[in-house]
């Protein structure tokens, strides 16, 4: 929900800016807040940190409920991203896809004409920016119609001031989370990810020892909810 909402704003020209208004929660429970009762960050901290990121190109709805592909620019300069957008499935089928240049200085919106409304599927964008690699999923309802599976690994390595885990992914892969016992206690690079099909990332624990790493559990959003 609070990606929906940002990534609209940022992406309606009539929308000066927009604040959350909640840092922390009072008790624990599902709020909008940043920062949950027992001071860890949330689900909501790491997609604003996605969806305030100064270049994304992601989906909107527009004012006119039409759904759009679109580049968002907060950067000081002008930008282009050649796209590869199109839906699918969660074992790694493409559907369909296209290949649109996007410009802040001009076309920085596409509306989406194909079809995107078949189960266990989604849409995506893939696009280079300064050499790296940037991957958007997006769905269209919600996922409430995607039956997730919780079928990847992960390996866990010890770096000079981190540990690294990295996470491959046979299926699509919703909400990927990685913890441990006193979970507040430790900085993430990123948490509750979602990863296509054939994908693999790597994240990276601050301020954890040997002890705490014995505790690790990579968890996702099936399991949590089975």
């Amino acid at each position: 929900s609070m990606r929906a909402e940002i990534e609209f704003a940022r992406a309606n020209p009539a929308c000066g800016g927009f604040m959350n208004w909640m840092y922390s929660d009072i008790w624990p429970s599902a709020t909008w807040a940043v920062v949950d009762y027992y001071c860890e960050p949330k689900q909501a901290y790491y997609q604003m940190k996605r969806s305030y990121a100064p270049i994304v190109v992601t989906y909107v709805q527009n004012e006119d409920k039409r759904l759009q592909l679109v580049l968002l620019n907060d950067d000081l300069r002008e930008v282009t991203a050649d796209v590869t957008y199109g839906m699918r499935t969660l074992d790694g089928k493409t559907v369909w896809k296209h290949t649109v240049t996007l410009t802040s200085a001009g076309n920085s919106a596409v509306d989406i004409e194909d079809a995107y409304n078949a189960s266990d599927s989604y849409l995506f964008a893939e696009y280079d920016m300064d050499g790296v690699k940037h991957v958007t999923v997006f769905s269209y309802d919600m996922w409430h119609t995607c039956r997730f599976a919780s079928d990847y690994t992960y390996k866990v390595e010890k770096l000079s001031d981190c540990y690294a885990v990295t996470i491959a992914a046979k299926q699509f892969a919703k909400g990927v989370i990685v913890r441990m016992k006193d979970n507040y206690r430790f900085t993430y690079s990123d948490n509750y990810i979602d990863l296509q099909a054939g994908e693999q990332t790597t994240l990276y624990i601050y301020g954890a020892t040997d002890d705490d790493i014995a505790t690790i559990e990579v968890t996702d959003f099936a399991k949590e909810i089975a």
